[in-house]
């Protein structure tokens, strides 16, 4: 299958899973990949996902830019791909890559109240707010987690988490806090159990010149994720630029 154009580049990703090393890709591999996924976005979706898809695999290029990609991309379905997000772009749609979160991160039973003011882009995915997260509160990361909203359960799939099936790393934010749904829940340490709720305050029109995410305010420390009785400590203090000097490094991975 390594040899057929159109399975090639799955083939050899796949190929090179089972050898256990990782595919390099060459930029023409990323360009026939970036249009498949978007291509398959279309039949489910749409093309809002679609676009949304095209700028994950091409960051920092415009929409112009992702457009040519995708022409130069030899992909059997590179014309439909294109013409159905010119479409869309050229309908006037609000597209979600353009649109940010103003959430509301608050540590649940806390007083005096614990939170953090955060704008994230509406296409992240919940692993992504995973990681902002982790930096907001100071959190090391080493322990499981899981999102809530209502009765839908999502985390990393390799848990293998009771009731949970769905994966953060494939849904997006925007997917979630979607319709009356303004409100999800947050779990670190399944056994410590730092519950944090999570609101959409507001959707805000994309700044070019701003990097995302970025913290805009907050109340509290947060509580030493490590405290024994005999040995307490002191909460560090809430440090608002290292916050969003460390935010600022993860853009790249979001």
């Amino acid at each position: 299958m390594a040899d057929v154009p159109n399975l090639r580049v799955p083939a050899q990703v796949t190929l090179s899973y089972h050898r256990g090393k990782p595919f390099v890709f060459s930029p023409a591999d990323a360009r026939w990949l970036a249009v498949e996924f978007a291509a398959a976005a279309l039949d489910g979706p749409g093309p809002d996902e679609a676009l949304a898809l095209l700028t994950d695999r091409f960051p920092d290029e415009t929409v112009e830019a992702c457009l040519a990609a995708v022409a130069g991309s030899d992909h059997p379905d590179a014309d439909r791909v294109a013409s159905a997000v010119r479409a869309f772009v050229d309908s006037g749609a609000v597209a979600s890559i353009n649109q940010v979160y103003q959430l509301k991160v608050a540590l649940t039973r806390w007083r005096p109240p614990i939170w953090r003011r955060v704008r994230v882009p509406a296409t992240m995915t919940l692993g992504d707010l995973h990681s902002v997260i982790q930096i907001l509160f100071g959190w090391d990361g080493d322990h499981l987690h899981q999102f809530r909203a209502g009765t839908r359960h999502y985390s990393d799939l390799n848990f293998n988490l009771e009731d949970v099936n769905l994966d953060e790393f494939t849904t997006r934010l925007r997917s979630v806090l979607a319709g009356t749904t303004k409100k999800i829940q947050y779990e670190y340490d399944l056994g410590a159990s730092w519950w944090h709720e999570i609101t959409l305050e507001q959707v805000l029109e994309r700044k070019p010149d701003t990097t995302y995410p970025v913290c805009t305010a907050f109340a509290g420390d947060s509580p030493v994720e490590y405290s024994y009785e005999e040995d307490p400590r002191e909460p560090e203090t809430f440090d608002l630029a290292e916050v969003n000097r460390r935010l600022a490094g993860t853009r790249e991975d979001l």
